[in-house]
């Protein structure tokens, strides 16, 4: 209630309203695809804005890994079960929004073993043989 001073009559009703937009989560920084070698740790990490609060899920291949509040995963000691297609959700009480990225093995060269010794004439061509592995096999 509020008063015009010097004149007690009269009473004037003074409202405040407040406006709140809510926005629906948007990735402002959407997660990068990650290329690991085996045995090695990958973050994914990206960046949300709208208004808070977000609930954050987590899949791997379509499937529930993790539920909570942080827009980034730590996924140590990288294994062959680890790779696949990962995505985040982040969600209000609005809407929502996913970004998606691949987890892959970076292939991880092992050397070959040495050919045997051989004797070639100047002038002449040889062939050389040898086999290399790595990740992925």
């Amino acid at each position: 209630e509020c008063q015009v001073a010097g004149t007690p009559a009269i009473h004037l009703l003074c409202v405040f309203l407040l406006i709140f937009f809510i926005e629906p989560p948007t990735f402002i920084r959407e997660l990068k695809p990650a290329e690991v070698v085996k045995g090695f740790d990958a973050m994914l990490e990206c960046e949300v804005s709208g208004t808070p609060p977000f609930e954050v899920t987590w899949l791997k291949n379509n499937k529930e890994i993790r539920s909570n509040f942080t827009a980034s995963v730590h996924i140590l000691n990288l294994e062959a079960s680890d790779t696949g297609e990962y995505q985040c959700k982040a969600m209000n009480e609005v809407g929502s929004d996913t970004c998606v990225c691949a987890v892959k093995f970076k292939g991880l060269y092992k050397g070959a073993d040495a050919p045997e010794p051989m004797s070639v004439t100047a002038g002449n061509s040889f062939t050389l043989e040898c086999t290399v592995g790595g990740t992925p096999e």
